[in-house]
């Protein structure tokens, strides 16, 4: 069995904010939890996805999935906007563990998703054999039924936006019968 979604994470507020203080979530998530968690689930790979939007994040990845064969695969980050987005994909992109990039559209408006120089970004990740992993909320699927991406979280309701749920579960399903396109996560 695969986990196709986890973080893992050296913990501290600061970097982490989105974490509420308290919580189970909030100590540190490393090589060690991870291979408890997995070995006591019966899973034999894993793929780890970022949660800081930072390139260093990228790279801290990668080097804990050097670290062990249990992880299989890194969704990483990559600033899609910057002009010299070439050159990090480039420079990540031989990595064999990397296998797509997301950036979080929750925390952007959404007008972020129509501007030229993110969908310029988004338009090289083919070339260097990467996919999009998709994270956003309900307000802002239903414009991206025709858009072709690797929907990595379910679709989140939120900030009184609401959608029913029938129409997000259609808007995923259509994503999901493409071709190229996977959702394991329900």
């Amino acid at each position: 069995m695969i986990d196709s979604h986890h973080h893992l994470w050296r913990y501290s507020s600061d970097e982490y904010g989105w974490i509420p203080p308290g919580s189970p979530l909030a100590q540190d998530q490393l090589l060690p939890e991870l291979a408890a968690a997995t070995a006591a689930a019966g899973v034999s790979g894993t793929v780890v996805v970022q949660a800081r939007q930072v390139i260093g994040e990228s790279d801290w990845l990668l080097s804990l999935a050097d670290q062990t064969p249990l992880i299989q695969g890194v969704i990483g980050w990559v600033p899609l906007i910057d002009e010299g987005i070439g050159k990090e994909l480039e420079r990540l992109s031989p990595h064999p563990k990397l296998k797509g990039v997301r950036h979080v559209l929750q925390e952007e408006l959404d007008e972020y998703f129509l501007r030229d120089d993110f969908h310029r970004g988004l338009a090289l990740l083919p070339s260097f054999g990467l996919r999009y992993d998709l994270l956003n909320f309900q307000r802002t699927a239903i414009d991206r039924r025709n858009s072709k991406f690797l929907p990595g979280e379910p679709t989140r309701p939120g900030h009184g936006f609401d959608m029913l749920a029938e129409t997000a579960a259609a808007l995923t399903g259509d994503i999901g019968r493409r071709q190229g396109a996977f959702d394991c996560q329900h």
